[in-house]
C-alpha cells in the first residue's frame, strides 16, 4: 500500500527519537 511522504516523515522522526530514547536510558544505565 502507497504510504504518504508526511506519514513517512512522522514514521521515521518517531523511530529516531525512540532510539535516541533508548540509548540515552541505556547510558544512564551504565553510568549509575
Amino acid at each position: 500500500r502507497r504510504v504518504s511522504p508526511a506519514a513517512k516523515f512522522v514514521g521515521e522522526a518517531f523511530i529516531e527519537i525512540a532510539a535516541d530514547l533508548v540509548s540515552r536510558n541505556i547510558w544512564a544505565g551504565h553510568m549509575l
